[in-house]
């Protein structure tokens, strides 16, 4: 039995991260880049997006666009105060540090 639940997201960036999740699930891997591509546009100071997408880019094989954003999310953790989450996303980088 699956249960399904529906919840009521006002953010507009996290409404795009639900839909990304929905389409790669669906397997459509392509759009859902696109979709978080635009979550990282509309909240460009949130690591969120960026960590998602990086991460989904590393598992595609997509190793330039995924270290791009990465990066980015890492400085903005490190920037935030963030320590711990600048650390996972080191270890997302393979013990790369943000240039």
């Amino acid at each position: 039995m699956t249960t399904t639940v529906s919840v009521t997201i006002d953010d507009p960036v996290e409404q795009l991260v639900a839909r990304a999740k929905r389409l790669r699930h669906k397997g459509e891997e392509r759009r859902a880049f696109q979709v978080l591509r635009e979550a990282c546009q509309l909240d460009e100071w949130r690591s969120r997006p960026h960590v998602l997408l990086g991460s989904w880019l590393l598992d595609a094989g997509q190793l330039d666009e995924a270290h791009q954003r990465l990066r980015h999310a890492r400085w903005l953790c490190a920037r935030a105060g963030s320590a711990g989450r600048a650390h996972a996303i080191d270890t997302l980088l393979g013990g790369r540090r943000a240039a």
